[in-house]
């Protein structure tokens, strides 16, 4: 993460899609492929990492687009584990999403949050 914060948002017109293992949801095609294009010799691997982190938090933004068609409203996200490490990711999410970034005084992982989920749900 270390001088991301030096690339502008956008990073320089590079986009990448990020489905180099395929792709779950939104999307269901095991088959799906990454790609990186508008790949100059202006671009640094600051651009590529920024690229590549913008590329994630557009999939979730996409999520978010699908829970507000089925009027499911988030406000806050809780952001857990090695993420909150990194306020400059943090930021990005934010940035991209349009939403707060929330993080508990203990970031113990995902495991939390499914414990916490699951007792919401009972």
């Amino acid at each position: 993460m270390e001088g991301i914060s030096e690339i502008a948002p956008g990073s320089n017109g590079l986009i990448t899609l990020p489905y180099f293992a395929g792709e779950r949801t939104p999307i269901n095609d095991p088959c799906a492929q990454g790609m990186i294009f508008g790949l100059t010799l202006q671009h640094t691997k600051k651009h590529l990492y920024r690229s590549a982190l913008e590329s994630i938090e557009y999939l979730i933004a996409q999520h978010f687009s699908i829970f507000e068609e089925h009027n499911v409203e988030i406000h806050t996200i809780m952001a857990v584990c090695g993420g909150t490490k990194n306020p400059e990711w943090i930021q990005i999410v934010a940035d991209i999403t349009g939403k707060e970034i929330a993080t508990a005084a203990v970031t113990i992982g995902t495991s939390f949050g499914d414990a916490m989920m699951a007792a919401m749900g009972i």
